[in-house]
């Protein structure tokens, strides 16, 4: 396995040196809770514009020299990076300060390894606690106090770096939302999903914000907070990481389709590319069987894969691919909450003209299964929570007898009261081929798609590449390149070079204001509108 930097999310120029902190990426197999994304800060030299390779650190590769404390929801130490958002240095650039998104800390580190590579010191490490979900961090002029920007307890963190103390955790920097309020419960679910340690599982309503204390739940998420959802997902959104999972080569998808906008929240998409999974319920065991975490739903850790021992018990027996959506967990049901809010980036939009030929042409060749209001024909309208009696493995079968599951896919969807026709979900676009070397799950086994492909969203598409299940395709123009229609043959051979430059200008500024047309799941629930 090779890790490569991805998601940079800050930058510090010190010394005639760019530092850059990002999520690496660790996409093949085995996923696991330490190999899937790793700690790393790159450095560039601003003279020359080239990489220091040698000063590249992995800090995860220092912090595992720290020992584990006898009682780890009280301490910090040994808590790996897991998303490193923001870097800043006192004025001489011989101390850094990194901060970790989902561990809730800053740590510090000096230029003094090998070759002036930033060390932590490790098993000496320094590190600041901070409040929920740190995103920023500035040092004044003195290299003496550090401000900490904390995103879901708006506030600020003010640290005194000459006595490494926390001066004050929360200062405001606006007015938490009232325990109990719709807004209350949106933040609350947004750190369940960017934690790397964990939150309670259940009275999360009546609690204030700044008054969870992650470290307290440390283990939930992730291992010593390895990971988070946020991890892959930025804001609920992707990484660009083509990961090689069960099912096979997995593009990480966007959430921000994950519900509808415009029809509410009882519209959903199903999950995953082979539409293997229903709600954010069901990734519930990406905490338990990746992250190594015990989940939010009670129970210990999975031992049986190779987890360190941690908690006792059962999870929630109703968590399963397919299982309940609703109600395992208060914190679950939050974090459903926040993702249902995830938002696309607004696009520019091209000249009216332009918008409206690239639209007859999507209405046309693409409508069918990219229509909709949330740019998939994919939803869930069948009988679900729990859409299977039990898990598939165990023998499980649809409650509803319209559907038609095939090795956990959602194949397709029949209702005669309602439409003559089933309407299928995965789709068959020329876009597997089982002869790519990539095409295999973490296992080595043949990967899932030869009964096709759950309809991804085009929903802010212009900023989603690279794309397919397999991210075979780096821009949209590549696409049409092996995507198929309905009529037979590709994008590239049955459109005209006019059509395909209106098209693409028409998908580039796919956004959440962009006027909606209907599309075959929409006709299947009405088909005479």
């Amino acid at each position: 396995q090779s890790v490569f930097p991805n998601q940079f999310g800050s930058a510090l120029i010190c010394g005639g040196k760019l530092y850059l902190p990002n999520i690496g990426a660790q996409p093949e197999p085995p996923v696991f809770f330490n190999t899937n994304v790793q700690a790393l800060v790159h450095v560039v030299n601003t003279a020359t514009q080239l990489q220091l390779s040698a000063q590249h650190v992995n800090l995860n590769a220092q912090i595992k020299n720290e020992v584990q404390p006898a009682n780890p929801t009280a301490s910090l130490n040994r808590l790996f990076g897991n998303d490193l958002v923001a870097i800043d240095a006192n004025a001489t650039c011989t101390s850094f300060y990194i901060v970790s998104r989902g561990g809730n800390y800053v740590i510090r580190a000096t230029p003094t390894g090998p070759g002036t590579a930033l060390s932590i010191g490790a098993p000496s490490v320094v590190r600041f606690p901070t409040g929920n979900i740190p995103t920023g961090i500035v040092v004044d002029n003195a290299g003496a106090r550090a401000f900490v920007y904390n995103d879901v307890n708006l506030s600020v963190t003010v640290i005194n770096l000459s006595a490494n103390t926390v001066v004050t955790r929360d200062v405001d920097s606006s007015t938490p939302p009232i325990p109990g309020n719709f807004e209350h419960s949106r933040l609350m679910g947004k750190l369940v999903f960017h934690t790397a340690l964990g939150t309670p599982n259940a009275g999360l309503t009546n609690i204030p914000l700044r008054s969870i204390i992650p470290l307290s739940f440390r283990g939930k998420q992730s291992d010593n907070a390895w990971s988070s959802c946020a991890s892959c997902h930025p804001d609920g959104l992707a990484d660009g990481v083509t990961w090689i999972f069960p099912d096979g080569p997995r593009q990480t998808i966007p959430l921000d389709a994950y519900s509808s906008k415009i029809n509410g929240a009882h519209d959903i998409r199903i999950n995953n590319w082979s539409a293997a999974r229903d709600s954010v319920t069901d990734f519930n065991n990406n905490s338990r069987n990746v992250q190594c975490g015990t989940g939010f739903a009670g129970g210990g850790t999975n031992t049986a894969i190779g987890c360190p021992a941690l908690g006792a018990g059962a999870p929630n027996p109703a968590i399963f691919d397919h299982g309940i959506s609703q109600g395992a967990s208060e914190a679950l049901d939050m974090e459903t909450l926040w993702i249902q809010t995830v938002r696309a980036l607004t696009t520019a939009k091209p000249v009216a003209a332009t918008l409206q030929a690239g639209s007859i042409v999507f209405g046309q060749f693409c409508a069918s299964c990219h229509g909709g209001a949330k740019w998939t024909k994919s939803q869930v309208i069948y009988l679900n929570n729990p859409t299977l009696d039990k898990a598939q493995a165990a023998g499980g079968t649809a409650r509803d007898p319209g559907l038609t599951i095939t090795a956990n896919q959602i194949v397709s969807y029949s209702d005669l009261k309602v439409h003559p026709t089933p309407l299928k979900f995965l789709e068959i676009t020329g876009t597997f081929n089982p002869a790519k070397n990539i095409e295999i799950r973490q296992n080595g086994q043949a990967p899932l798609g030869v009964l096709g492909f759950n309809v991804p969203s085009l929903l802010g598409v212009g900023t989603n590449g690279p794309y397919f299940h397999d991210g075979a395709a780096q821009t949209l123009e590549a696409s049409f390149l092996t995507h198929t229609l309905p009529v037979g043959g590709t994008i590239q051979g049955n459109l005209s070079l006019a059509q395909r430059t209106d098209l693409l200008a028409f998908l580039r500024a796919i956004d959440g204001r962009s006027i909606i047309v209907p599309n075959q799941t929409d006709f299947f629930k009405d088909p005479t509108p």
